[in-house]
């Protein structure tokens, strides 16, 4: 494949995220009214989904780690194993910031900071304790 061509897709990847992260965002904030709105969370879940899906292709890697930790936290709210409260909430927001910086590093060819990659693995880190938390987060 041509440079031109994954240059298309690459624009046309950190458009969609764009809004894919402008859609979890708004159901998560719908979330911290209604914890229980089975549309909103499978919404956000979704979203994450189709984030580390594409940022996989890329080779996002810290993009595919943020995402899947949220899409697995969403998940089991999904299949009612845990349920969502305003602190995962806040969380799971934190953790949209940090992929669209992630994201803004990648699409600008920025140099990587490494402050910001050891962050996202704190907060993915922090997501993988409330997963192994039997208690609702």
């Amino acid at each position: 494949m041509n440079d031109s061509i994954l240059d298309d897709y690459r624009g046309a990847f950190f458009k969609e995220c764009d809004g894919l992260l402008s859609t979890m965002r708004a159901s998560l904030v719908a979330l911290k009214d209604k914890p229980d709105d089975s549309d909103e969370i499978q919404r956000a879940f979704r979203a994450a989904h189709n984030i580390r899906g594409v940022a996989g292709i890329f080779g996002f890697n810290n993009i595919v780690d943020c995402s899947r930790a949220i899409e697995s936290l969403l998940d089991e709210a999904i299949k009612e194993k845990r349920e969502i409260h305003y602190r995962s909430v806040e969380l799971l927001l934190s953790s949209c910031d940090f992929i669209d910086q992630l994201l803004h590093v990648e699409k600008n060819n920025e140099t990587r900071d490494k402050a910001l990659y050891e962050a996202a693995e704190q907060l993915v880190g922090r997501i993988k304790s409330l997963l192994n938390n039997p208690l609702p987060v």
